[in-house]
């Protein structure tokens, strides 16, 4: 397993998600597991999510937000969107965009994020949760 930050991309950086900067968040590696209890006090978890503005190539993850062991959440996270040639210039192909996370996590007493490997091997898997927050 890889570390992760708070408030900082994996590399140290600033949070930057679809052209936009992010003062709050974490910076995820693939084959991370956090795990979050939330007490059952929450109804939304909430962030901006996507592969770090910095890397241009690679960047392929897979996520998975579970709340008390039950799945919220479960997709692919790329620089880029699937099903596109295998070029590796960046200029070349489409950018995916941000996902915006709105999951219901009312009564969920246990939140865990897993970022594991992609479809590609590990590099540029930096995955950011910007803005990431649970919500009364």
């Amino acid at each position: 397993m890889f570390e992760y930050r708070r408030d900082r991309m994996v590399h140290g950086g600033p949070l930057s998600v679809g052209n936009k900067t992010y003062a709050k968040g974490l910076g995820i590696h693939s084959r991370t597991l956090l795990k979050y209890r939330i007490g059952g006090d929450y109804r939304r978890f909430q962030a901006i999510m996507g592969i770090d503005d910095t890397l241009r190539v690679g960047g392929d993850v897979e996520v998975v937000i579970k709340g008390d062991g039950r799945t919220l959440f479960k997709g692919p996270v790329s620089i880029h969107e699937r099903g596109e040639p295998g070029s590796t210039n960046a200029t070349e192909r489409k950018l995916m965009q941000p996902v915006k996370l709105d999951l219901d996590v009312t009564g969920v007493v246990e939140l865990e994020i897993f970022v594991d490997f992609g479809e590609q091997n590990e590099v540029g898997d930096c995955l950011d949760l910007a803005d990431a927050k649970v919500v009364k």
